[in-house]
């Protein structure tokens, strides 16, 4: 008797320690997508007067789509990262927003930016981040792969930054800015500071200068 007690207290030791184990399993995969064309139209229009970084976000928010595919596990809401990053790689500015929606689609269905978060909101992130009052675009964008194809896994919101400072630098080596050099970067990941799954976060980042 002894030992069949014995054997049943392992076995609840057990079982919580393989349900957290799972609980640490599946993925998440976000793409964040812009078309080229139309990017390049905007580029075209705004030319060399600017564009103001509120009136930026907006035309973010009401281009982009996002898709998210998960495997063995959900998406617990969204959060949205701007980041100002310059041709060094230092972070300049930064702003974040807790997604609209409790539970994003994960179902592999495009969905429109703007559904996530508020044109007005993400304007405003826009406008926080970055350090100056003209935003000069590049004719190119990078979509998240350029940098960080499929595979590229991250555990935190914090590694984001991290992302950001890559990605801005290298952006801004392959194009030539318009007064001081500075990219946007965007970022979704799920809506904690820490993941319950390894995240293939959505990102794009967008070269281009500052100036008044």
């Amino acid at each position: 008797m002894r030992k069949l007690i014995s054997v049943l207290c392992l076995l609840f030791l057990f079982i919580p320690a393989v349900t957290l184990v799972q609980a640490q399993e599946g993925s998440i995969n976000i793409d964040l997508h812009f078309d080229e064309n139309r990017y390049s139209a905007m580029q075209k229009e705004v030319g060399e007067r600017g564009i103001d970084p509120a009136e930026y976000g907006r035309w973010i928010a009401e281009n982009g789509t996002v898709t998210v595919k998960a495997d063995g596990t959900k998406m617990e809401g969204a959060r949205i990262t701007v980041l100002a990053v310059d041709e060094n790689g230092s972070i300049v500015g930064e702003h974040g927003i807790v997604g609209e929606n409790g539970i994003v689609g994960e179902n592999g269905s495009p969905v429109p930016l703007g559904r996530l978060v508020n044109s007005n909101e993400l304007a405003r992130a826009f406008t926080i981040a970055f350090p100056d009052t003209l935003f000069f675009p590049d004719s190119i964008f990078f979509p998240c792969s350029v940098f960080f194809p499929d595979g590229y896994f991250i555990t935190s919101l914090e590694e984001t930054n991290r992302m950001a400072a890559d990605a801005g630098r290298r952006a801004l080596q392959r194009t030539e800015a318009s007064g001081r050099a500075l990219a946007f970067f965007i970022v979704i990941t799920p809506g904690q500071d820490r993941f319950q799954a390894n995240v293939h976060p959505g990102s794009a980042t967008f070269p281009g200068g500052a100036g008044r």
